[in-house]
């Protein structure tokens, strides 16, 4: 009856259903998950905390990141800079800008691999983003950036060896910020 309770305060009516799978998904105890419960809301579970709220959306669709300005890629801003600063390592890449491979922000796509540290073998982009504490609701919205379709930067995460000036080779300076914090 506390779900009934507390969905009640968000505006949410829980059925019988919604209800029994409410009361079932928290007294399993797996650490991180989802089910949806009822009318386009999800119930959310990660680190120990539950988030009652409506269900993740669709992804954007794919932006590309030009030279010239700044990409909204949902709460992500990509935007070119002539140096990173004081910024995260983790959240600012140099882009090839040569022309011969176009270079997107989207979504990223489950089974996907990336090799973000020079002596790692390529690992799921999953794995990545559990590592770097990105969970539930925020992994499904997680953008990666691609040149062609090689993943070179997790923002937050870390970049590959593709997404490193290399003396020789029209690159461009990205710094991404979170926009919903």
């Amino acid at each position: 009856m506390i779900w009934n309770a507390l969905a009640a305060r968000v505006g949410l009516a829980l059925d019988r259903r919604g209800t029994r799978r409410a009361a079932e998904f928290t007294r399993v105890g797996r650490r991180d998950g989802a089910i949806q419960i009822a009318g386009g809301w999800s119930l959310v579970r990660c680190d120990g905390d539950y988030v009652l709220g409506p269900s993740a959306g669709s992804l954007p669709a794919p932006a590309t990141l030009r030279a010239g300005g700044a990409v909204q890629w949902g709460s992500f801003r990509f935007r070119p800079v002539d140096e990173a600063g004081e910024t995260d390592p983790a959240w600012f890449a140099a882009l090839p800008q040569d022309g011969a491979v176009q270079v997107q922000v989207r979504g990223w796509r489950a089974g996907e691999r990336a090799s973000i540290a020079h002596h790692v073998a390529p690992r799921r982009v999953a794995r990545y983003l559990s590592d770097a504490g990105v969970h539930g609701r925020d992994r499904a919205g997680w953008p990666v950036v691609v040149a062609g379709e090689d993943v070179v930067w997790i923002p937050g995460v870390g970049r590959s060896a593709a997404a490193t000036d290399r003396s020789g080779r029209p690159a461009r300076l990205y710094v991404c910020e979170r926009t919903d914090r």
